[in-house]
Formats: C-alpha cells, sequence, structure tokens
C-alpha cells in the first residue's frame, strides 16, 4: 500500500518542524519525516550536542514562533536574552537594542528545546503526520513524489521538500546542484561559567584563526561559547584536557567576565559555506540547509532556514 500525501517533507528539525506547524489545520495532508524519533521535552533525555547548540532567534524569528503557537512551550525552557552585543578586534562595536526599541537583539535558545517544542505543536495537528525514525531508501520523481523508506513503507506526494540538511539526500535524488566551499574550519561548542554575571551581553572576538563568541544563557553566569578556529588550531583545542582548554579560552577572551570554568562537555562540528544553484525543481523545493549553509559568525543560519 501506498500513503498518500499533499506534501511530503523530509527532516524534522527546527526548520522541517517549523514548516509542518505552519501547514497544520490547512487543507493539505502532510507527512514529516525524520531519521530520528520526536525530541523530548526533558533537556535530561537528550543528548550533548542537542543540549549544547544553540541558535540564536531574532525578534522576526520568534513572531514566527508566536504565531505558530510554539513559543509559549519553547519560553517555558531556560534561554538567555541578548539585550546588547561587544564586538572587538583592534576596536570595540557596541551594539544595543534599547537603540533599535528592541526588547532583544536575540533570545539564545537550545536546539533541541524548540525541536522538542516544534514536535509538540505538530501532534496536536490530525492533518500533520510525523513518520519517525523513517530513512528513505528510494526516491521516484516523475508526476510528483514516490518514496520507499528501507523498512519497506511507501508514501506518495505532489511536493517533497528537503529540509533534511547541509548533506540533503532530496537535493541529491532531485540532481540540483550545490556550490560548496570548505572553510577548513571547525565551530567548538560548550557552556561556559563566569565569575562575573554575563549582564545579557553576547561578547564576540576576532582572532587571526577564527571568531570566538560568548552568548549569555539564563544562568547569569553561563554563556555558551562557539569557538571558530582553523583545523589546526579547533583540533589542537579538543585534545586539551580541561584545565588546559579554559586557559587558552581565557587568553583568547580577556577578562571581561572573569575567570572562566567548563560547564559542559565540548562538541566540535566542521564548518563549510554551500549554496543550491536551484532551490526547486518539478515536485521539489529545498529550505534550510538543504539550501544554504552559512557560518556560524552571524548567528543567522536558522533564522535563514525559517524565512525560506
Amino acid at each position: 500500500m501506498i500513503s498518500q500525501y499533499d506534501i511530503a517533507i523530509v527532516g524534522g528539525g527546527l526548520v522541517g518542524g517549523t514548516l509542518a506547524c505552519a501547514l497544520g489545520g490547512t487543507g493539505l495532508k502532510v507527512a514529516m519525516l525524520d531519521r530520528e524519533a520526536p525530541q523530548t521535552a526533558d533537556p535530561s533525555r537528550r543528548s550533548d550536542a542537542d543540549r549544547l547548540r544553540v541558535s540564536a532567534i531574532t525578534p522576526a524569528s520568534r513572531t514566527l514562533f508566536e504565531a505558530l503557537g510554539v513559543w509559549p512551550a519553547i519560553a517555558a525552557q531556560p534561554m538567555g536574552r541578548v539585550a546588547a552585543m561587544e564586538v572587538w578586534d583592534q576596536g570595540d562595536i557596541r551594539f544595543d537594542a534599547a537603540d533599535i526599541g528592541e526588547l532583544a537583539l536575540a533570545y539564545i535558545v537550545e536546539n533541541g528545546a524548540m525541536t522538542a517544542a516544534l514536535h509538540a505543536r505538530v501532534q496536536q495537528y490530525t492533518n500533520v503526520h510525523s513518520v519517525a525514525p523513517a530513512e528513505i531508501a528510494a526516491v521516484e520523481i516523475n508526476d510528483g513524489v514516490q518514496l520507499t523508506l528501507r523498512d519497506g513503507r511507501r508514501l506518495s506526494a505532489r511536493l517533497l521538500v528537503g529540509a533534511d540538511g547541509a548533506a540533503s539526500a532530496v537535493r541529491q535524488y532531485a540532481g540540483l546542484a550545490v556550490r560548496r566551499f570548505d572553510l577548513a574550519q571547525r565551530a567548538i561548542v560548550a557552556t561556559v561559567r563566569s565569575e562575573r554575571a554575563h549582564s545579557e551581553t553576547a561578547f564576540q572576538r576576532f582572532l587571526p584563526t577564527g571568531p570566538l563568541a560568548f552568548l549569555p544563557l539564563a544562568d547569569a553566569q553561563q554563556t555558551s561559547i562557539v569557538w571558530s578556529a582553523d583545523t589546526a588550531r579547533a583540533e589542537a583545542l579538543i585534545a586539551l584536557a580541561d584545565d588546559a582548554f579554559t586557559a587558552e579560552l581565557t587568553q583568547a577572551f580577556g577578562d571581561r567576565l572573569g575567570a572562566l570554568t567548563l560547564a559542559s562537555a565540548r562538541v566540535a562540528f566542521p564548518l563549510a559555506l554551500a549554496h543550491a544553484v536551484d532551490y526547486v525543481a518539478p515536485a521539489v523545493a529545498l529550505i534550510g540547509d538543504a539550501a544554504h549553509t552559512v557560518h556560524p559568525l552571524a548567528g543567522q543560519g536558522v533564522n535563514l532556514g525559517l524565512l525560506d
């Protein structure tokens, strides 16, 4: 038997989950497929990567989440507010939310917390079906799309949406070309405790080997760091013991927040720029990282995907 849908979304992350919620309550029959089981709202049951990876959510993205009815669940989780931002290399630049009449420049939220809120919202719609865990074995694109899953299930859809990340299988099946540039960098993420409060300020320092960002979390003395560095430098930093890493971090960042200590494990991931030559083909559309990936420097990757 073939389950028939109007739209099949491959990828149940932040962008795919948001699209599924946006289509909830419409006259369209929607399937959201993901390799992993839906995220849990319990932080203790999420992986280190899910808990350590955070995103800077802009006021525009918050407005979208509010319209979709998921912001209350997101806001119920601990999050940081960026009221100001300080950037420096040779000199200092400061941005303040009050200067543009906003309550915040951004909100620092765990990716796992947002995904869990989106998955919970999806369950409230009878026209959206979550198909997970699910892995695609084959795709046929002609008059619509036919999907075959590894477990033998088959689905058809009028439109296939690829929200399956930078290594998008949907993009490959559709034959959509991508321009890619390896940045030869890795980003190290971790949670850090500081001697002094962050005062809802984000900090970013430009270093010869890449930028270092401190993003304020809900705890006044905890920040999420994103340290982007050339691959050799990043691998050397990851290999260090905690005390040695903290010493390197303090030397790179300075004493704006006083003494620093690691409050979590460290996770690293490679950085690359990529841009699909075309976002659409007959019966196929790409969104999020499947369409484009950017450097985490400006914190805009997720926000661009939500705009898609």
